[in-house]
Formats: C-alpha cells, structure tokens, sequence
C-alpha cells in the first residue's frame, strides 16, 4: 500500500467571531435529604473540588453552588444537628461569596457599559449568570420562615445574613443582554452584506458565517437566514462523483459502482454535517455534462486539463479506477487433537465413619480423538482515485492503495476414541462451507469505500472552515 498524495488549499479564511455565551440555570439535585445538601455544601466550599457535576456550571460560581446547597438544606432540615450546622456554613461563608460576586458584577459592568463586539455579548451574559446565582440563594433563604434563622442549640447565635431580593437586576442584566444580541447581530449581519458584494467563494463562505452568527444571536433577525442560504450556496464546495471505472475481474461483478455508491451514500446525506461542502450524484454530475456538452473522459483524461476549468457547476471532481479484484482460499492440513474427561462407570457401596452404608460413583478418564479442519479465505480489492480542482486542474488528493478482508473458518470431526470425551461446544459440528468469493469481494469493496470516504470526508472538512 502507497499513499501518491494528500494536501489541501489553503486559503486565507476570515476570522469571525461566533456566538458563544453561556447561561446556567444552577440547578441541583431536588427530592433529596438535609444530609446530602450539608455534604454537597461543604464539598462545594472546599476549594478545587469543583461545583456540583449534576449543575453543570463552571468552577467560579462553585462556591455559590455551596451557598444554595446550604440554603437548600437548611430549608428542610429538622434535626438541631443538621441546622447548626448549616447555619454555620451560611454564617461562614455567606458574605464573602456575596460580596465576591458583586465585585465582579462590578468590573463587567464597567467592561461591557458600552457595546463593542462579541465579548460584549459574553460579558453581558456573564452578568446575568451573577446576578442569577444571587437571586437564587437569596431567594431560597426568604422562603424559609423565621424560625430557621434562630439558633438551634443554646450555644448558637442568631443566624443574621443580609437577604436581598435581584430580581429587579435579574431583569434590568436580562434586558441588556438583548440589546447586546441584536447589536451584535447587526454587526454580523453588515458585515456579512460587505463580504457577499464579492461574490468570491471564500468571501461568500464568510458572508454566510456572518449572517448565521446574526441569526443565532437573534432569531429571524431582517433577512439574514435568506441571506445565508444564497451565500451558502455561493460558498459551497460541490463534488462531482464519477462512476470509478472498473479495470478487475468482472466476474464479481461491478466493484466500482460499489465504491462508488458508498461515497454518494456518505455524503449525499450529510448536509448539516459539512456547512460548505456537497456531494453531486451521479445523475447531477451527468446532466451538468450533458448541459456544457462536455465528456468525463476528457476531464478525467490524464494527460490534459484543458477541458476542466470548462465544467461550471461544479468545483471538484473526484474520479477513481478498481485496479485490482482477486480471491484466495486455503485449506490447512487436519490436526490431530486428543481430550480427555472423567466419566461415570459403575457404582460401589462403602461403608463410612459412622458404620453407615453408602453408595458413590466410580470414575474414570476417558479420552478422544478429534481431527481439527481450517479454511481461510480473503479478498484483495485495489484502488486508485484523485480529487481534481475543476477551476484549475490541480490534484488536490490521491491516494493508491488495496483493502482486504478475511474469514475463517474451522470445526472438530470425530476421529477415534470414547465419544463422552468430546467437549460440548465441539459435539455434532460439521464441515464449514467457504464463504462466497463475490461476498468475501463485496466486503473488501465496502473497506475500499470507507477508505475513499476518510478522504473526502477530510476534504469536506477542510473546505467547510
């Protein structure tokens, strides 16, 4: 096996922002016990543990987590034990935490008081996630009666914390996250209109990564999901899949319509997978030639590319030959295999240590010979194919190579000897029958497909960025 090439263009891609902010709900686990919230708490106050997995939020709001775990627990607690407790977690770590989060309330507001690109919308988002995490502890403390504020035990003071209601900020940092989305999305989407004046493919690309970023910051936001769909179109990398010609034994029938059909069955369903990349069937590929009345002999001809940079509708062109079919089957000579087993032969009575009269087995080894058979078989299916640039001719991958798959196949035959000796899996086995060459071909067609697929699916990727 040889590897003749693989590289790809490498264009100069526009780097653009994305949409890539994060809300948290900080949920925890409900239906749950005063002692799983005091052991979550005191987890969640204990540094470089990480926030609780099932919250699913970043390690800076962890001890935050700890705050509404506690809340939480004290909440239903009911053992005076319990309550102390909590309320010492509460008492220990409630100011600093809240006065940690609202310094960083803080200095985002200061950074994000005026809009300038996306990380305005994530310092936007950010704020929301703070304030979000206040209102939350802070709420689950104001509903809890009063009661759960006095000391539990006789040694405990008073539970006094500063409980404030954010749900007014909540509002007012929700409020201006949606400002930040549609001016953001108004970046994009004028940004995107600037690149689609060019027409060009990878400009087009980027248009449509632009218009996609304003819808997803606001959904229907003008016409920008039109706009996507025609600068998509415009930026999209077509494949033309020829039919891989068939040059090995015909007697397995058409390998390269197999080859060639597991490409097409690949990629023709894979849209959302390639934002940039699309496959033509064959039927396409044969009605744009017919249309540009032009030949895939001539484009596939190797000693000229004239015709290429003619084919419009399509951007490159994967053609490809099965260059090799054949089969091999062996025989291996029998082996001779001998098993033995102890068996039941008889019985005998015995007297034991009490003068009590028993009976026991009598045993004894026997054995058997078995003859062991072997079949092998396997396929060698050869291929060689290219990725053409249709514009300008140029090889962008190829690759020559073979594929083979095997089977195997073996059982015992009874030989000689005393048939109880026989292992259980081996009883009653017969002869194996050679799979079928066209099945064992067919296989190795498959594997040759899968390696033409790893290609283009690298291809795919590489032209979706």
């Amino acid at each position: 096996m040889r590897t003749l090439l693989f590289s790809f263009i490498m264009f100069p891609l526009l780097v653009c922002a994305q949409p890539n902010y994060r809300l948290y709900d900080f949920n925890i686990k409900t239906g749950e016990g005063e002692n799983y919230y005091e052991r979550e708490a005191k987890r969640n106050f204990e540094p470089g543990t990480g926030a609780m997995e099932d919250a699913n939020v970043p390690d800076r709001f962890q001890t935050s987590m700890g705050l509404i775990n506690a809340a939480t627990g004290l909440k239903i607690a009911k053992r005076k034990g319990s309550i102390s407790d909590l309320q010492e977690l509460l008492r220990a770590n409630f100011d600093w935490i809240t006065q940690s989060n609202l310094s960083a309330i803080e200095d985002l507001e200061s950074q994000s008081a005026t809009f300038v690109d996306d990380e305005t919308v994530n310092q936007k988002a950010e704020l929301v996630n703070y304030y979000t995490v206040l209102d939350k502890y802070n709420r689950a403390l104001r509903s809890m009666p009063p009661t759960k504020f006095e000391g539990a035990k006789k040694k405990d003071p008073k539970l006094a914390l500063d409980v404030v209601s954010y749900s007014e900020q909540l509002s007012a940092a929700r409020e201006s996250l949606n400002t930040a989305k549609e001016s953001a999305a108004g970046m994009h989407y004028e940004k995107g209109r600037e690149l689609a004046r060019s027409m060009e493919m990878e400009a087009s690309k980027s248009a449509a990564k632009e218009f996609r970023y304003a819808y997803q910051y606001v959904d229907n936001y003008r016409d920008s999901k039109d706009r996507y769909v025609a600068a998509r179109k415009l930026g999209t990398t077509r494949l033309g899949v020829s039919e891989f010609t068939n040059l090995s034994n015909s007697e397995y029938g058409n390998i390269g319509s197999t080859v060639t059909g597991s490409v097409l069955s690949r990629f023709t369903r894979s849209e959302d997978e390639f934002e940039f990349f699309e496959v033509l069937d064959r039927d396409a590929l044969n009605l744009i030639l017919e249309e540009q009345k032009l030949s895939l002999s001539g484009l596939m001809d190797e000693s000229t590319t004239a015709e290429m940079g003619e084919l419009t509708g399509v951007n490159s062109l994967l053609v490809g030959k099965v260059t090799q079919a054949s089969t091999d089957r062996q025989r291996f000579d029998p082996v001779m295999k001998q098993f033995e087993k102890e068996v039941k032969v008889g019985e005998e009575t015995y007297t034991d240590e009490d003068g009590k009269e028993k009976k026991r087995d009598i045993k004894k080894t026997v054995t058997v010979n078995m003859t062991y058979h072997r079949k092998i078989a396997n396929a060698t299916v050869g291929a060689t194919f290219k990725i053409l640039d249709v514009r300008t001719g140029r090889l962008v991958a190829a690759d020559d190579f073979t594929q083979v798959a095997e089977w195997e196949g073996d059982w015992y035959a009874y030989r000689s000897g005393d048939r109880r000796a026989i292992p259980k899996r081996y009883e009653n086995q017969t002869e194996i029958e050679y799979i079928s060459s066209g099945e064992l071909v067919q296989d190795a067609a498959n594997r040759v497909g899968d390696r033409v697929n790893d290609v283009v699916g690298k291809y795919a990727r590489e032209v979706s960025q």
